[in-house]
């Protein structure tokens, strides 16, 4: 009786910790997500699939990189397609940027949507999501609130052989940077 006993008390310990850590979790989450900051401007360049320089309203210049996603370096095959799709997604439209904050490289990490021109045009409220449902990126580090859409969308993609999923195994710019094999 006292083994069972102990089992018990480390399965309520073990539940306790989970619960904790999930809160602390979701209280990190929502602090970030306060801390986010909305910004209203355009993107004036595109280094390839989810980077680009992004020019504030203001007048202030970011290296931003799209929360989110992995797209293919310019120099990956499909990289100037995908450098291409966001860069017609969004060229001269009026784009809201979420930031979150600055990445190692110290670009900034955010979420777009984009307006459409005078009206005309697409509305599209994730730039990110768009990319993946267009077989552009990768899910890649998404935020909770959004994984389960982006995760979805990138298998969509794959299983219609959209974009560069159209490859029988395309490479992952992770490993493309790092020089890995593909497995």
């Amino acid at each position: 009786m006292k083994h069972y006993n102990k089992i018990l008390d480390r399965r309520v310990r073990v539940r306790w910790l989970i619960a904790a850590v999930a809160i602390a979790m979701g209280l990190m989450l929502a602090a970030i997500q306060a801390k986010a900051q909305t910004v209203e401007g355009n993107f004036v360049n595109w280094n390839d699939g989810d980077t680009g320089t992004f020019r504030e309203v203001s007048g202030r210049y970011r290296k931003v990189r799209l929360s989110g996603i992995d797209a293919p370096e310019s120099r990956q095959t499909h990289g100037i397609a995908c450098r291409n799709l966001f860069r017609t997604s969004t060229s001269g439209k009026t784009i809201q940027m979420q930031f979150f904050g600055q990445d190692v490289y110290k670009r900034w990490l955010g979420r777009a949507s984009v307006e459409p021109v005078g009206g005309i045009g697409d509305y599209i409220p994730d730039l990110a999501l768009h990319l993946l449902e267009n077989g552009c990126a990768w899910e890649y580090g998404s935020s909770l609130d959004v994984k389960t859409s982006y995760q979805n969308a990138e298998q969509t993609a794959r299983t219609n052989e959209i974009g560069l999923w159209f490859e029988p195994s395309p490479m992952a710019p992770i490993q493309f940077r790092t020089g890995a094999i593909c497995p």
